[in-house]
Formats: structure tokens, sequence, C-alpha cells
């Protein structure tokens, strides 16, 4: 059986509005992703501990949650709590960054190849990246989940 899905182009508009003194201090940046062919889209609730959103690193089949390495172009993690902030973990092979997403707020990854980078200590003046293997998540708070919004875009 051959695909009846057409690649097609993914439109990603950034855009922040304000007005300082009547004056439009406002932006837009509009990124284009070509030949976008698989989107998964859907809303989980993080507890309070570690909780796997996304796997990486399949070579060639993706299953529920997992996604091929080198065909994910876009991924957008957006916390639609609106008190509590979200704990999200980047892993790759021998890294780690955790980054917080603070209630209502959103983080853009542009990509899951050779894309994280991080150190205990100290400024990494060349910095020799890896691919991303999983992203995790936690609620800030023991007490508290929140939900996630969670979109990838993949080849």
């Amino acid at each position: 059986m051959a695909t009846t899905i057409t690649a097609a182009t993914l439109k990603v508009t950034i855009k922040e509005e304000i007005l300082l003194n009547n004056i439009d201090q406002g932006n837009e940046n509009i990124l284009s992703i070509s030949s976008i062919n698989e989107i998964s889209h859907r809303i989980v609730t993080l507890p309070s501990d570690n909780s796997t959103i996304a796997l990486m690193d399949f070579s060639t089949v993706a299953g529920a949650g997992q996604f091929i390495t080198g065909d994910v172009k876009y991924i957008r993690i957006t916390n639609k709590d609106d008190t509590y902030g979200a704990y999200i973990n980047l892993t790759g092979a021998a890294e780690n960054a955790w980054i917080v997403v603070d209630a209502g707020k959103s983080l853009i990854v542009s990509g899951a190849s050779s894309m994280l980078d991080a150190v205990a200590s100290g400024t990494v003046s060349a910095p020799s990246v890896a691919d991303l293997t999983s992203v995790k998540g936690r609620s800030v708070t023991s007490a508290q989940t929140v939900d996630l919004d969670i979109y990838v875009a993949s080849a």
C-alpha cells in the first residue's frame, strides 16, 4: 500500500505585540519548515516526578511518543498551567539539561539531531553537540501536576 500523505510545509509564527509610549515595539518572525509528513500533537499531565514525554533515536520505525532523531524538525512544549512551572529535561547520550518552562510559556526546540551540549560548570567555548535521546518533564512542585501541550513535526 502506498501512502496517501503528501508532505507539506509547516509555518510557525512567533509574534509579540506591545505598544510602549504609543510606539509599536512588537515583532513577528515566521519560520517555514518543508517536507513535514508527520505531526504528533498531544496534551499530557505531568506528575511531580520525572515522566518521559518523548523518546528519540529509533533508526527506522517510531512508535507512540517515539521519534526518529534525524526526522524530527520541530518540537514545541507549552505549559498549559496557569500557576505552576514545569521542569523539562533534554537528554543526550552523555548530556543532560534542565529548563524551567513557567506557567503559560513555551519551549521551542529546532530538532533532535546535533542540538545538545551541557556541562556541570564553566563555559562551553566550542560546543560538541549530540543528538537528543529523550525529553522528560516534571512539575516544579511536588504537590501539583501540570498539563503540557506537546507538538512534534517530523519529515
